[in-house]
């Protein structure tokens, strides 16, 4: 099994507003999800309801669909999700001896009984915009000390950019998300085996700039899992 571990805030636990419907499911046939047994059972959406860490109640919609259903074809095994987000988290959060970056390590190597963890697929930020001054260095700390502690130095993780082409809400600021953006890009750009893709020309929800809608997460689970096959799979 290829285990792909899916970590962030809201849009990566996949917020209420932007629910999962019927063909989403479908696109879940032959993939398998951790539980809160950190035992692999068939997928189903919400793929974040077993999250260790979430405060949503009911999470909704997540990349992590269309991205299981786009690289099962050509991944050449069984693929399996751990997804451990956790909305309106910050940056600050994931640093190694904080509960959320512990319990992403726990549950990552509890999968790994049953297969190599291929991926990390990453979406946070936001909450960091309003103070976006030391992100850089605090993503990199994270990046590198989940591949150490997972034991792959080489480890793929794809970022993705935040807010892009919204007007963004006032809670936020708009600098902060360019200044977010230009941090993912320059930690990225210098770690080895790391990328990130566009966040632009994603349908976000109507009055809601900040989290995609369902349409939004579908497009980002497919660009997720077209970077992976081109950068990783298909050399």
């Amino acid at each position: 099994m290829k285990i792909f571990v899916l970590l962030g805030q809201s849009n990566m636990a996949g917020p209420h507003i932007s629910q999962a419907n019927e063909e989403d499911d479908k696109r879940l046939e032959g993939v398998m999800l951790l539980n809160a047994q950190d035992e692999f059972e068939p997928a189903s959406n919400p793929l974040n309801k077993y999250s260790t860490i979430k405060w949503q109640p009911l999470p909704g919609l997540n990349p992590g669909v269309t991205f299981a259903e786009n690289i099962k074809g050509v991944i050449g095994d069984t693929v399996g999700i751990v997804s451990n987000s956790r909305g309106s988290s910050k940056i600050e959060e994931w640093q190694k001896g904080g509960r959320y970056f512990e319990e992403a390590v726990r549950r990552s190597k509890n999968a790994m009984k049953y297969g190599e963890i291929a991926g990390i697929l990453w979406l946070q930020g936001e909450d960091n915009t309003p103070a976006p001054e030391g992100y850089a260095p605090k993503l990199e700390k994270f990046i590198l000390d989940i591949k150490e502690e997972l034991g792959n130095k080489n480890l793929p993780f794809i970022a993705c950019e935040i807010m892009r082409d919204v007007h963004v809400p006032e809670k936020w600021s708009e600098e902060g998300v360019i200044k977010i953006n230009e941090q993912i890009h320059e930690v990225i750009s210098r770690l080895d085996n790391c990328e990130i893709i566009d966040g632009s020309g994603v349908e976000h929800v109507v009055g809601d700039e900040v989290h995609f809608a369902p349409s939004g997460m579908r497009e980002l689970g497919r660009r997720y899992a077209k970077k992976y096959i081109e950068t990783w799979l298909n050399k």
